[in-house]
């Protein structure tokens, strides 16, 4: 699998501890980024549970 630099920022900065919203806010990524790895099956999407 190859990842761009902004897919990889977004990767590396996640943690359960951040909102997507958050994570895109603090690196070079876009919505569509996490698409793509949403879409490749590298990432797995939950709803926020408060």
């Amino acid at each position: 699998m190859r990842l761009n630099d902004a897919e990889w920022q977004f990767l590396h900065a996640c943690d359960e501890n951040q909102t997507v919203n958050q994570i895109l806010q603090s690196v070079d990524a876009s919505l569509e980024d996490v698409r793509s790895l949403q879409k490749q099956q590298i990432i797995l999407l939950t709803p926020l549970h408060s």
